[in-house]
C-alpha cells in the first residue's frame, strides 16, 4: 500500500503539476490586469447613460405635467344645457 500511495503522489507529478498551475497564472494575472481598467470603464459609462436616461426622463415627465391641466379646469356641462343648444363654433357638415 505504501508503494501504491508513493507511485499516485510522485514529485515529478507534483512538480509538473505545480507548473502548469504557475504557468496559467502567469497567463491569467496580465489578462486579469488588462480588463479590469474595461470593466472598470464600462461601469462607469453604463451609471453616466442610466443618468442620463433618469434625467431626460424627469425631464418628460415635467414637461408633460406641465401642458396637462387639471380636472376641475374643464368645463362640466349638464345634460340639459347640451341638448337644447346647437353648438355654433363646430363644424356642421351636414345640414
Amino acid at each position: 500500500m505504501a508503494s501504491s500511495l508513493f507511485k499516485a503522489f510522485s514529485l515529478d507529478k507534483i512538480i509538473s503539476g505545480g507548473k502548469s498551475v504557475t504557468s496559467f497564472i502567469n497567463k491569467a494575472i496580465p489578462i486579469y490586469k488588462q480588463s479590469m481598467p474595461i470593466v472598470q470603464n464600462v461601469r462607469s459609462a453604463w451609471n453616466t447613460v442610466s443618468s442620463v436616461r433618469k434625467a431626460a426622463r424627469d425631464e418628460v415627465i415635467k414637461d408633460i405635467k406641465a401642458f396637462e391641466r387639471p380636472v376641475s379646469h374643464f368645463k362640466k356641462k349638464s345634460v340639459s344645457d347640451a341638448r337644447g343648444k346647437l353648438d355654433i363654433d363646430g363644424l356642421t357638415f351636414f345640414q
